[in-house]
């Protein structure tokens, strides 16, 4: 399994056993076996903070490393996170 197959597999795994409530925006028939640059998702503003800290633990426990976070545009619920293998 490739590493970013495995990432993804994973976050939508994680995402269900924590009941938040997402959307994959578009390239969902795709996935998790061809994932493009990135994966675009919508969750509740409400969850963003719980979505944020389970990226991170994904990212440590698979051995991902976050290299940027950005949160922009005129939405409370934008955001992008930029993870890294090395």
């Amino acid at each position: 399994m490739s590493a970013v197959r495995e990432f993804v597999c994973a976050m939508f795994a994680r995402l269900s056993q924590a009941s938040i409530r997402y959307c994959v925006l578009r390239n969902w028939e795709s996935l998790p076996d061809h994932v493009g640059n990135d994966v675009d998702l919508w969750v509740d503003v409400e969850q963003r903070r719980a979505v944020e800290d389970l990226l991170r633990r994904l990212g440590h426990d698979l051995g991902w490393r976050l290299v940027q976070r950005w949160h922009w545009l005129g939405n409370e619920g934008d955001g992008l996170f930029v993870f890294v293998k090395p």
